[in-house]
């Protein structure tokens, strides 16, 4: 990524499965200018996954799709603020990365307040059983 775009992006984070340890494949990536954007689409949508990964044993092909969340702003008010830093606080190496436009690490901001916990998802999260006794 830093070779072609070192600079044009100030955004990226790469969601991590917190029971596995590992990241849910995929990522998201600010561009500076809609341009640059245009041009990662075009040198990686529908590529191998090997060919711009080299190392990774898979067979899927890269997929560029549009964020729901857009721009550098919104990224990261709703992640500084969200319940995820809380487990992402306690592995810096998970936290989402900030960059200047000369393409070096800045730090994320921290939460505007205190936390809530991360709710459980599914049912029966506390490996309990629930048969009603």
């Amino acid at each position: 990524l830093n070779l072609e775009f070192n600079g044009k992006y100030d955004f990226m984070y790469l969601p991590i499965d917190f029971k596995n340890k590992c990241n849910v494949g995929y990522c998201f990536i600010n561009f500076r200018e809609p341009a640059v954007c245009e041009l990662f689409i075009k040198k990686f949508h529908g590529v191998d996954v090997r060919k711009c990964l080299p190392g990774l044993n898979s067979k899927k092909i890269v997929e560029v799709t549009p964020a729901r969340v857009q721009g550098l702003t919104e990224n990261v008010r709703r992640l500084k603020n969200s319940p995820v830093m809380n487990q992402l606080q306690d592995h810096p190496e998970w936290m989402p990365l900030l960059f200047g436009k000369d393409g070096d690490e800045e730090p994320f901001p921290t939460p505007d307040t205190p936390l809530p916990p991360i709710k459980a998802r599914g049912r029966n999260r506390e490996g309990g059983k629930s048969d009603g006794a």
